[in-house]
């Protein structure tokens, strides 16, 4: 369980995730598996939600490399995650490498006040 207090002043800015999620091999090295960015959802409760991660496609060199080495290709400019992200994901060539399943509680404090609710 991880306890992380946000604070936003308006919905516009809602806190979010972006993800970079490690795994290390069977030889102990840490390796970059993928990416994947979510919004925090706004309405009060418990959620349960899934996120598709992702990771750039390299080439066939760079394919080859990730199988047997494990070493997967990595973005140069991580803005493109959430960013950048309609400007130029579309020009990404991306493979799909798993999902992150969330639990998580949200807690609204002081909405009223900012008249933000």
């Amino acid at each position: 369980p991880i306890d992380i207090h946000f604070a936003s002043a308006s919905l516009r800015g809602w806190p979010r995730f972006v993800l970079r999620v490690w795994g290390c091999d069977e030889y102990g090295r840490g390796n970059l598996v993928g990416y994947a960015q979510t919004h925090l959802p706004c309405r009060v409760g418990t959620h349960t939600w899934s996120v598709s991660c992702w990771r750039p496609c390299g080439s066939i060199r760079d394919e080859v490399r990730a199988f047997f080495l494990g070493v997967t290709p990595r973005l140069t400019d991580e803005s493109v995650i959430f960013d950048r992200a309609w400007e130029n994901r579309h020009r990404l060539v991306t493979v799909p490498c798993g999902t992150i399943t969330f639990n998580i509680t949200v807690i609204r404090r002081f909405f009223t006040e900012q008249l933000i609710d």
